[in-house]
C-alpha cells in the first residue's frame, strides 16, 4: 500500500499554536488535524505553510516512511507484545513483596501516587488518539486507519496504568485527577454519536488535548521525576528487611521500562523523517509531537535505577558500619548459614553473604537483572 501525501497542520487550534510556536512545522498530532488517507494513490493538500513531503509504505507489521532519502522502520507487533508481557511481569516482584509481608512500610505513598499520575496521563493521551478521536493523529503519531501496532501501544499504557492502580494511593486525590483526565474522555465516548455536531464538541476535544499535551503532561512527568526524592526519604528511614520496597522489582523495572522507552521512538508514525540521534527540529518539537512517551517511560526507568542504587548503597553502608564497629550480635537483617557464617537477608528473602553484598555496585545492574529473573522464577515455583 502506497500513499503520496502532503502533510501540514490544520484546524483552528492547531494553526494558532503552530504560528506561535513552530511557524513552519506541524503541531501536536492530537491537537492539529492532519489529513486522512483517502485511498491508494490519493493526493491530499492540507498544508498551511512549508509542508513536508513523504512517501508512506505499509507491509505487514513494518511501516517505512521515506523522506529526503531517509528510512524509518516501526517496531514489529511481536516486539510490542513481548514488552507488554514484560511490563506486567516487572510488577510481580513488588506485588509479591507486599503480599508476603502484608505491610507497605518503607514505600512512599507519594511516590506511588506520582507514578500513577504519570501512567494515567499517558493513558489519557493514548486513549484520545486511539479511542476518542482517532482521526486527530492519523498519519502523525498513529496510522490511518489504526493499525494493530497502534492498539498494542494503547494496551501498553493500559497495562501499566492498571498495575499502578492496584496499589491505590490517596484515593481522594487521585479521584480529582481522574475528573480532568479519563472521566471527560469516557463521557465524550459515551455521549458522542455520529450525528453529534462538530461544534462545540470538536473544539472541546481540541482544547482538552491541548491542555493535557502542553500543560498537564509535562507537569506530571516532572512530578514523576520528583518521586525519587519521596521514595528515597522512605528508604533512608526504612531499609533492610523492614522495608516492603522490592529491590528486585526496581532492577527489573529499570531494564524493562528503559526498553519500553527506547521502543517508543519506533512505535509512532512520523509526519516527516526524523533522525533519533541528530534531529533538526529541536527537542521541544520532538517531545510535544512524538517523544512524550519516550520521556515519561525513560524518567520512570531512571527513577527506579536511582532508587536501586540508593537502596543498595544504604545497605552496603550499614554492612560497613557493622563490620568496622566490630558488631558481633545478630540484628534483624542478619542470620547464620549452615557453616555458622553471617549472611544478610536481602531482596526476595534469599540470603547473600557479606562479601557479595559488599561487592554490589551500580555497575552490577545486569547481574541484578539476571538474579531478578531467577528470583521471579523461584517465586513462581512456590
Amino acid at each position: 500500500m502506497r500513499h503520496d501525501i502532503r502533510l501540514g497542520a490544520g484546524g483552528p487550534v492547531g494553526s494558532a499554536i503552530t504560528s506561535l510556536l513552530w511557524p513552519d512545522r506541524s503541531i501536536l498530532a492530537m491537537v492539529s488535524k492532519p489529513p486522512r488517507f483517502a485511498g491508494v494513490g490519493s493526493n491530499i493538500d492540507n498544508s498551511i505553510s512549508h509542508p513536508a513531503y513523504g512517501d508512506y509504505h505499509h507491509q505487514g507489521d513494518i511501516v517505512t516512511l521515506n523522506t529526503f532519502g531517509m528510512e524509518y522502520t516501526e517496531t514489529p507487533d511481536s516486539h510490542r507484545i513481548v514488552l507488554i508481557v514484560l511490563t506486567a511481569l516487572s510488577f510481580l516482584p513488588q506485588l509479591y513483596q507486599l503480599w508476603s509481608k502484608k505491610d507497605s512500610t518503607g514505600i512512599s505513598i507519594g511516590y506511588v501516587l506520582a507514578n500513577l499520575l504519570v501512567a494515567t496521563e499517558q493513558l489519557t493521551l493514548e486513549a484520545y488518539v486511539t479511542v476518542n478521536v482517532p482521526e486527530s493523529a492519523g498519519g502523525t503519531f498513529t496510522h490511518d486507519p489504526l493499525s494493530t501496532g497502534d492498539w498494542l501501544n494503547f494496551v501498553q499504557t493500559l497495562v501499566a496504568w492498571l498495575l499502578f492502580l492496584v496499589l491505590r494511593p490517596y484515593i481522594n486525590i487521585y479521584a480529582l485527577f481522574l475528573l480532568i483526565s479519563l472521566v471527560p474522555e469516557a463521557i465524550d465516548l459515551v455521549g458522542g454519536t455520529p450525528n453529534s455536531t462538530s461544534w462545540p464538541r470538536q473544539d472541546y476535544q481540541q482544547m482538552f488535548a491541548m491542555f493535557h499535551a502542553l500543560l498537564i503532561n509535562p507537569i506530571v512527568t516532572l512530578i514523576g521525576a520528583f518521586s525519587f526524592f519521596l521514595q528515597a526519604a522512605q528508604t533512608h528511614h526504612h531499609h533492610g528487611t523492614k522495608s516492603a520496597l522490592s529491590l528486585w522489582g526496581l532492577a527489573v523495572q529499570t531494564v524493562v521500562f528503559a526498553l519500553v522507552a527506547a521502543s517508543w521512538v519506533w512505535r509512532v508514525v512520523y509526519a516527516k523523517a526524523w533522525d533519533p540521534l541528530f534531529w533538526n527540529d529541536g527537542f521541544w518539537h520532538w517531545y510535544f509531537n512524538y517523544g512524550y512517551p519516550v520521556v515519561a517511560n525513560g524518567v520512570f526507568a531512571a527513577v527506579q535505577y536511582g532508587l536501586l542504587v540508593f537502596a543498595v548503597w544504604r545497605r552496603r553502608r550499614r554492612v560497613g558500619e557493622e563490620v568496622k564497629g566490630g558488631v558481633t550480635r545478630l540484628s534483624p537483617y542478619w542470620d547464620l548459614d549452615d557453616h555458622g557464617r553471617r549472611t544478610a537477608v536481602f531482596f526476595w528473602g534469599h540470603e547473600i553473604d557479606t562479601e557479595t553484598l559488599r561487592r554490589l555496585t551500580p555497575l552490577t545492574l545486569p547481574t541484578l537483572a539476571l538474579e531478578a529473573a531467577r528470583g521471579l522464577y523461584l517465586t513462581l515455583r512456590l
